[in-house]
């Protein structure tokens, strides 16, 4: 198998050496500006790595159920129980056991939401943060290809959403990606972990028809001669490989198979959720594998 993938040094470009202590000061204060604006660029340091912010830390509770798909009941430090929304369409079998501990964002003041809190993270049984909100992998996949950070998709000419292809829609094409043309992108959010091997993620975690709609028209794209990758981002720092499941949907698993011996790329990286920061950031590529069960 290939060599597990790496997350890109810093750019050559962006590791600035500090002027000789007998330049003028002038120079000085232009080195400052220098470093303060590669930082903010985010090409410097483990912050060029942080994909998501939630603008603070999160609040911590204890999950005490979940129903209704969308909700659960969450007991706060303070001993309150409030109902939640839960961004994740999926059964979250593995983080659902007993009552975990999890962490929240809290809507602005003033907002106008029903409910007050969003389910962000869970703490799974290996003691890693776990983030559930599914529609935030997108996002993080966007930043991560627009910061090069992505090396197998590094090269391209601008980044466009929403793509449709055929019936379906695909998360994003990338122009002229390493001069060859349009590369499709299929971002897919990982959470779960293989009770057999806990290092291992998968995906997905319960049946979807939608996936396989997505898989056969990007296998279709691929054979008319386009190119077509699908991203998979484990929103969670314990995972070293990525399997389909087959226990879940085996269908998927054999299409997505089928996929990649026509030329579909497999891809997928881990991201470290982190509720005290507020921040999820890039850990390293995962080893793709098929199998998962």
């Amino acid at each position: 198998p290939a060599p597990p993938r790496r997350i890109p040094p810093i750019p050559r470009s962006l590791a600035l050496t500090p002027p000789p202590p007998e330049r003028c000061v002038t120079t000085a204060w232009r080195w400052a500006a220098l470093v303060a604006l590669a930082a903010a660029a985010g090409g410097m340091g483990s912050t060029s790595r942080v994909l998501h912010s939630y603008g603070g830390p999160l609040v911590r509770g204890t999950l005490l159920r979940r129903y209704k798909r969308f909700l659960a009941d969450v007991r706060f430090s303070d001993g309150r129980e409030e109902t939640v929304y839960v961004p994740n369409t999926g059964p979250m079998h593995d983080l659902l056991g007993g009552t975990p501990e999890c962490a929240l964002s809290r809507a602005a003041e003033g907002s106008k939401r029903k409910y007050r809190y969003t389910l962000e993270m869970i703490r799974a049984p290996s003691g890693a943060w776990v983030g559930v909100h599914s529609a935030l992998a997108n996002g993080m996949a966007e930043e991560a290809i627009k910061r090069g950070l992505i090396s197998e998709l590094a090269a391209h000419d601008g980044i466009s959403r929403e793509r449709k292809l055929g019936d379906c829609r695909i998360d994003l094409s990338l122009e002229d990606a390493g001069g060859e043309g349009e590369l499709l992108v299929e971002v897919k959010s990982a959470s779960m972990a293989s009770s057999a091997t806990p290092t291992r993620a998968l995906w997905p975690d319960t049946k979807s028809v939608r996936a396989h709609k997505q898989i056969k028209a990007l296998t279709q794209h691929t054979a008319k001669g386009g190119r077509a990758t699908v991203l998979f981002m484990a929103q969670r720092g314990d995972v070293t490989s990525l399997s389909p499941s087959a226990a879940h949907d085996p269908t998927y698993a054999a299409l997505l198979a089928a996929a990649a011996a026509r030329g579909v790329g497999v891809l997928a990286y881990s991201v470290t959720m982190d509720p005290d920061a507020g921040r999820a950031t890039l850990t390293r590529g995962l080893d793709v594998d098929g199998g998962g069960g």
